[in-house]
């Protein structure tokens, strides 16, 4: 994660949060599409007009030396040709001399207060240009004025990514960038009227920087007053509509308020080839800027004279409008090829300063419409400013790569107006324009890798496409550390998905309204049945396969892949068979229709459900045959594991177990889910429901069991080389079931349900990047089955002193509830924002005097973490005091936890120090051994706290000598909690959940270790809980300094 945790810094005057003593307040954090594009529509009508405006201010005040030197500014102050190149490069030498000091004050300051006060002063220099009588004078104003809006186009960039989501970025930044060519058209107006005023008693010239200055003088008051520094401070905005603003940004939001400089953000950008691209992109890009200056010279120089020079001279704003709005089209339906649309749009300036180098002066109107083609970069320009907002994290990082942008963009506009010295044709500088252009289209080839990615010697993306109903080249997995030399190809019957589009989720629900009727297909019938189509499982053939998805349009595409090569065979521990080419999608044989509906017996009869014998000689967990019209009922009960009632009209049960499993690989998944997966979940859960309950009910319920196969497939396939795609398969029908069985009103109610979301929950976060975003569709699910279970909960969980007997439909529900409350805390620690507030929060008593057991008192500190999340990344406004305040509570509450904890909680051993180890086996931290799996999690919860605390301290003071002292300690007590978290992960590393707390911690504050061999024992943990668990670090790892 680049933005690592910062402090934020509370405006002065602002409203504390409500003080809530240890509960939390909870809101609704759902909002409609509606809400959503109201919110939208503000942010348009309030944010962009104010972009918009300014950058057309500044643009006309760049023009204006162009309009100026038509009407008189060369002959009156005595200019000559070197002098007045001099002129329009000196305001970029200004501009590149701001850049460093804007880089630090907008990442200290408050941004658009920052930005306000640079526009007034830019305003009242522009009207000082009307006063010069010579070169020197008038170059020194221009110097001024470039320092003075050196700020503006970098904090517009940042500006866009805070208030705009990345697929908005490229048609607002379009937007403030098409005053580009408004500018150039009413300048040329403007200058127009002021020069036919012949009863003025100025110069035309003086005239206009007059007026220029003036208006940006207004424009920057009105800017500094009004415009809002962040989604708070928005007052246009309703509490509603901020809260849903602040929801919509969850994704890609950095926030604006996060003031401080990270010196590891400046080491990386420093150190990033991409960031020197952006840098030599805007110095090529802005050699060609001379024509925009020069073009009215040369059009001049026909033979025009002022005032139809003018006229001539505006259409050329409205061509760049044109050629912008052509790339943000092309932008529009290939977005993720911006690059190759920027090469597109280079081609008509490149054209039209060909035709300027080429074409007689008597050619006329060949050489005004070769002006207009020629002076339009803008288009290009406003691409590459929307991929640096939209593909660079971290408020430092990217106020760097905008600067480097900027500061090429003045390097190139320095220098360039230095060959267009020779006028009138200026073919020195038209030329330097071509080559320029020409040296932009540095393209890459179709190979994978490709020749130029190869020659650099750097990862290709290209290398990692896939192509949808075509042979797969062989695959390298780069997964974990031991599997990035072995290649893998596919078997030769592989039974290959292919969905229409994205893969879907449950909040697509809505508009899924067919309920899956899966029907038999082949039919073996009973033993001794013979049948012209029967067949069994091992037998099916490709066509049959392609057949049985033909019948089932809801389902996937299942495509055969008897072209592809043989697998890559390999085993697993106690000799697993990894060989799953026999494994399709088939249908059962028929079966007896299920049971009538009896009457329950006493539990001491001990019966169980009633089963339907399963005349089938080989069962696998594909093989059941969902039908809306029947129902199973449980007949009987047995040590309290009784099936929940079927839904009415929804498929979700079989009508016979699948125990035992007749596929080995698929026994050997169920068997690691319970080993190993199981332990992940049963944290806190006494009654290890995911062990011992989920299992059993998963032999009834399709969709329960194939989203533990499909668990336990990811989990393999990412530590050993375990075929990936046994896992998708899985996935996928999981989800199709879950989809259509949503439809049904009491589906949510349904505790089996409830537990798949969670697995598959789990599945998706192996898979994700550990920090940065979140695209929040997987928690959907959740939230929706959180909410409906937590109507029914009247008692907390595991309660001190309440009595009951075992209830295992209520256990399986409180536990699947815990570990999805524990899955919304983790991702909105990573992704550094409140926990949602419409997610059900477990009712637990919090008081630390009252006893209780090894998972309530975890659950006690995992509640104050929410607690702290909502004071670190909460939106909520309050002042200095409030949030010291707040945040010694926060803290006593914390350290009384510690004090407290049971006796189980204390440490059992200490390893031995790192620093007394030898090189090869130094870590960063000693092991630390404890007894419980539910007390190293509570450990874990209170050290990841005391980060977020330590390092969002009010009490460090603003300014003064106290301030480095106080941020030196902050760093020393950060790192020693990140690396309390690492040793408690070690001393536990079978379990799964502590590396990720861990990584966690590395991920948010890994860039205070400065060390070598620090950063290296950082990156060989991280490297451990991928190839351990599964985990995917790959994100924490690039993200450390060294990297």
């Amino acid at each position: 994660m680049d933005n690592i945790l910062e402090k934020k810094m509370s405006a002065p005057g602002e409203q504390d949060e409500p003080e809530t003593r240890g509960e939390i307040i909870d809101m609704d954090d759902s909002y409609t599409p509606e809400e959503e594009r109201a919110v939208l529509r503000k942010i348009d009508m309030v944010i962009l007009p104010f972009m918009c405006f300014v950058f057309f201010l500044q643009y006309l005040d760049k023009q204006s030396l162009s309009y100026a030197a038509v009407f008189g500014l060369i002959e009156d102050l005595n200019l000559t040709s070197s002098q007045y190149s001099w002129c329009s490069s000196i305001f970029y030498v200004g501009q590149l001399v701001a850049e460093y000091p804007c880089i630090y004050l907008m990442s200290r300051l408050h941004l658009t207060k920052f930005v306000g006060a640079t526009i007034i002063v830019w305003g009242i220099v522009c009207m000082c240009l009307a006063a010069p009588q010579n070169f020197a004078g008038f170059a020194t104003v221009r110097f001024l004025l470039g320092f003075s809006e050196g700020a503006v186009s970098p904090a517009f960039v940042t500006i866009t990514s805070i208030w705009y989501r990345k697929s908005e970025h490229t048609l607002r930044t379009a937007l403030w960038v098409t005053m580009n060519g408004i500018a150039q058209v009413i300048g040329c107006l403007l200058m127009y009227g002021i020069g036919k005023n012949t009863a003025l008693k100025l110069d035309p010239w003086r005239t206009l920087f007059l007026v220029c200055g003036a208006m940006t003088v207004v424009a920057g008051i009105a800017f500094f007053t009004l415009m809002p520094n962040g989604p708070r401070d928005a007052w246009f905005l309703s509490p509603r509509e901020r809260e849903v603003l602040s929801m919509r940004m969850a994704h890609d939001r950095e926030g604006g308020d996060k003031t401080s400089f990270s010196i590891s953000q400046l080491r990386e950008t420093m150190l990033d080839p991409k960031a020197w691209m952006v840098f030599w992109f805007g110095v090529l890009l802005t050699m060609q800027s001379p024509v925009l200056t020069f073009a009215s010279l040369v059009i001049k120089s026909i033979g025009y004279t002022q005032l139809e020079t003018m006229l001539y001279t505006a259409p050329s704003g409205a061509v760049q409008i044109g050629l912008l709005w052509v790339g943000v089209g092309l932008c529009t339906l290939f977005p993720q090829q911006r690059t190759l649309v920027v090469l597109f749009l280079i081609v008509p300036p490149l054209i039209g300063n060909v035709f300027l180098m080429k074409l007689d002066v008597s050619a006329g109107w060949g050489l005004i419409a070769a002006s207009w083609v020629a002076s339009c970069m803008t288009a290009t320009m406003s691409i590459v400013l929307s991929l640096s907002a939209s593909n660079v994290k971290g408020n430092t990082k990217r106020a760097l790569v905008n600067c480097m942008f900027f500061i090429g963009y003045c390097a190139g506009c320095i220098g360039s107006p230095q060959l267009w010295t020779h006028g009138p044709r200026y073919r020195e500088g038209v030329i330097t324009s071509i080559v320029t252009w020409c040296l932009l289209h540095v393209k890459c080839d179709n190979a994978r890798p490709c020749t130029r990615c190869a020659r650099n010697g750097v990862e290709c993306l290209n290398e990692w496409i896939r192509f949808k109903n075509q042979p797969p080249p062989p695959v390298r997995l780069a997964r974990t550390e031991d599997a990035t030399s072995k290649e893998y190809t596919f078997s030769a019957d592989q039974t290959w998905c292919a969905p229409e589009g994205e893969l879907s989720f449950i909040d697509e629900r809505e508009h899924l309204a067919t309920i899956y009727q899966i029907e038999p297909i082949g039919t073996t019938g009973n033993e001794g049945q013979d049948s012209e189509d029967a067949t069994t499982p091992r037998e099916m053939s490709d066509k049959d396969v392609v057949q049985m998805s033909d019948q089932r349009p809801d389902s996937p595409t299942l495509i055969s892949a008897s072209q592809f090569p043989e697998p890559h065979q390999s085993s697993l521990d106690t000799g697993w068979s990894t060989d799953l080419s026999t494994h399709r999608l088939v249908e059962p044989p028929h079966s007896p229709p299920p049971p009538q509906q009896q009457q329950h017996s006493s539990p001491a009869q001990g019966s169980g459900a009633h089963l339907v014998e399963d005349p089938s000689p080989v069962m696998q967990s594909s093989d059941y045959t969902l039908q809306a019209e029947e129902h199973l009922v449980p007949e009987e009960e047995t040590d309290a594991h009784t099936l929940q009632p079927i839904l009415a009209g929804a498929p979700v049960y079989r009508n016979i177990s699948v125990w035992p499993l007749k596929d080995p690989v698929e026994a050997k998944l169920m068997r690691y889910f319970i080993e190993k997966i199981a332990r992940r979940f049963d944290l806190c859960d006494p009654q290890r429901n995911f062990a011992l309950v989920v299992p059993w009910r998963a032999a009834f319920c399709p969709p329960l069991l194939d989203a533990a196969l499909a668990l336990s497939a990811r989990c393999l396939s990412r530590t050993t080389d375990f075929d990936t795609y046994t896992s998708n398969r899985y996935y996928q029908r999981c989800l199709n079931s879950l989809i259509s069985t949503l439809e049904v009103a009491d589906a949510l109610k349904n505790q089996d349900l409830f537990a798949a979301v969670v697995l598959l929950r789990t599945l998706e976060e192996i898979d994700g990047p550990l920090s940065g975003s979140d695209t929040q569709s997987h928690l959907i699910g959740g939230h929706l089955f959180a909410s409906e279970s937590a109507s029914e909960l009247t008692t907390s969980m595991w309660s001190p002193g309440v009595l009951r007997e075992p209830d295992e439909l209520s256990s399986l529900r409180n536990a699947a509830l815990m570990v999805a409350f524990r899955q919304e805390v983790y991702m909105a620690f990573a992704c550094q924002r409140p926990v949602l507030s419409s997610f059900y929060l477990p009712q637990i008593n919090r008081c630390l005097d009252n006893p209780t057991d090894d998972g309530t008192w975890t659950y006690r500190i995992l509640l104050h973490l929410v607690d702290a999340l909502k004071f670190c990344f909460g939106d909520e406004p309050k002042t200095q005091e409030k949030s010291i305040e707040k945040h010694d509570h926060l803290l006593s509450y914390a350290e009384e936890w510690y004090a407290k904890k049971p006796h189980s909680f204390n440490v059992l051993f200490y390893g031995e120090d790192s620093q007394t180890q030898s090189d090869e086996k130094k870590s960063i931290a000693p092991e630390i051994w404890i007894l419980s799996d539910a007390a190293a999690t509570g450990l874990l919860n209170y050290h990841l706290l005391r980060i977020l605390l330590l390092s969002f301290d009010p009490h460090i003071p603003r300014l003064g000598p106290l301030r480095s002292q106080s941020l030196k300690k902050q760093d020393r007590e950060v790192k020693e909690e990140v690396k309390t978290c690492i040793g408690l992960a070690e001393g536990n590393s079978e379990c799964a959940p502590h590396f990720l707390l861990a990584s966690l911690g590395i991920a948010l504050a890994g860039d205070r270790f400065e060390e070598q061999w620090e950063q290296e024992a950082l990156m060989k943990f991280l490297k451990k809980a991928e190839s351990l668990h599964g985990w995917s670090t790959l994100t924490a790892q690039w993200h450390l300094p060294g990297r």
